[in-house]
């Protein structure tokens, strides 16, 4: 399952969004399209 995300990328997703990130720069940051991530 190669859509999964691993721990590390997980990780960098809260250090952003606890700084406020915009959500494009969180999936830019992860190389991701933006509407193809969610915060569980």
């Amino acid at each position: 399952m190669s859509g999964l995300m691993n721990e590390q990328k997980k990780a960098i997703i809260w250090e952003l969004w606890t700084k406020s990130s915009p959500m494009i720069n969180i999936a830019r940051t992860i190389e991701k399209p933006h509407a193809t991530f969610f915060l569980t």
